[in-house]
């Protein structure tokens, strides 16, 4: 059984200079933020540092990634009824979830130090187990995304 093609109106040019100039605006934030963590080095926070730093590439990479797919699909109106383009959009929306999982480990950690500051000493702080195996996660994905 085969499901029906739903149509999709092109965005119009002002749509498209609306969503290219936030594009470029978030571009240009997330560039400032990593800029700004790596300059304002800190041993106190390192871990929201690590933290802030995997939110902002991950919401870069959205932004490149879907301003670029806008462009194509613009220049190749064809490309945006294949299978590899709804796949490549998939992709995007799994890194803009990872950006609202870190902050939601962000949260959640703040509240694990507030309510029970022992556990958070043993386990959480930066050199503690949960930590370390977050830390080795994320970064075996970004090797897999990038390689991959």
């Amino acid at each position: 059984m085969e499901l029906p093609a739903i149509a999709f109106p092109s965005p119009t040019f002002y749509e498209v200079i609306v969503y290219f100039g936030l594009a470029v605006l978030g571009i240009f934030g997330n560039l400032l933020e990593l800029f700004i963590l790596h300059w304002a080095r800190s041993s106190s926070n390192q871990k929201h540092v690590f933290m802030l730093r995997c939110m902002s590439i991950n919401d870069l990479i959205v932004l490149v990634g879907m301003m670029s797919q806008l462009f194509v699909s613009i220049r190749w109106p064809n490309t945006q009824k294949s299978v590899w383009s709804c796949r490549i959009r998939v992709l995007w929306r799994f890194f803009e979830m990872c950006s609202g999982c870190v902050a939601v480990v962000m949260a959640v950690e703040r509240w694990v130090a507030i309510t029970k500051p022992f556990f958070f000493y043993e386990k959480v702080r930066i050199h503690g187990p949960i930590v370390s195996v977050l830390a080795r996660f994320y970064n075996v994905r970004s090797v897999y995304v990038i390689w991959g």
